[in-house]
């Protein structure tokens, strides 16, 4: 199946595996929520895997998947987004405009243009220049009009962030946006709208009680209505959210005095 760059098939692929799984009522793949960028802490591995066996991230859209996916995949945790070479370098950027040229994040795509040929579109040097000027572009939106959903520019996801729900609720990033997501964090935006990848099975069966007026506050149930208090969105280790504060207040601290 070629749906890299057909939004509207990538749907109708997620909607037949929620079929094939779920209630298809619990699960529109179509449907987008707002989630605080902060939340986003981890990347998950199993979809890195996907791409590589299958060619896009995008095969685990509208899956409800079982396993420890949402802690780790083939004994590999899912790896701290503030702890990537994307995160940090964006990080430096903004805080110390510091010249995309000489961050780690330059070097990291150049090698892999030398090992695979084209990476995130680029082909050469030169077109690493160009497109992170264009990121320029993109912070310099999203600082003076916030977080807008792009319509499917280039396929679903090249510009838009989606995330999968683990089992107790927690946000894992999942496809696309690494950098606009980072630029939402530096810029402490309060929310951005987001697809949402996979479920926890789990997860699933938290949303079918929510739909019975068991829910309680999260993004993924407000269509349910709001009942008791939020639990933890475990397995995210209880002092992710403050390690990510406390790196915010280390990086921006400088600038601000």
């Amino acid at each position: 199946m070629d749906f890299i760059n057909s939004g509207n098939k990538w749907i109708d692929y997620a909607r037949g595996q929620a079929r094939g799984v779920s209630d298809i009522g619990l699960y529109d793949p179509g449907r987008t929520i707002h989630v605080s960028p902060l939340e986003i802490t981890r990347m998950c591995r199993r979809h890195v895997d996907t791409k590589k066996k299958q060619g896009s991230k995008l095969y685990d859209f509208g899956r409800v998947l079982d396993g420890d996916w949402d802690l780790s995949n083939q004994g590999k945790r899912n790896t701290p987004l503030e702890e990537t070479v994307i995160h940090q370098s964006v990080f430096e950027r903004y805080a110390n405009n510091t010249a995309w040229e000489d961050l780690p994040v330059f070097e990291h795509k150049l090698k892999a243009i030398r090992e695979q040929g084209r990476v995130d579109g680029c082909r050469s040097r030169a077109d690493l220049v160009v497109r992170y000027r264009r990121l320029d572009d993109v912070y310099e939106r999203l600082r003076d009009t916030g977080w807008q959903l792009e319509e499917q520019v280039g396929g679903l996801f090249q510009n838009n962030v989606s995330v999968s729900i683990t089992r107790n609720g927690g946000f894992l990033l999942g496809t696309g946006g690494a950098h606009r997501l980072s630029i939402a964090k530096f810029l402490r935006l309060p929310a951005i709208e987001v697809y949402v990848l996979s479920r926890h099975v789990d997860w699933i069966a938290v949303r079918r009680r929510a739909e019975c007026g068991q829910g309680f506050p999260h993004p993924d149930l407000e269509e349910f209505g709001e009942g008791a208090e939020r639990p933890s969105p475990a397995p995210a280790p209880p002092s992710t959210k403050t390690t990510v504060y406390r790196f915010l207040n280390r990086v921006l601290s400088p600038r601000m005095s």
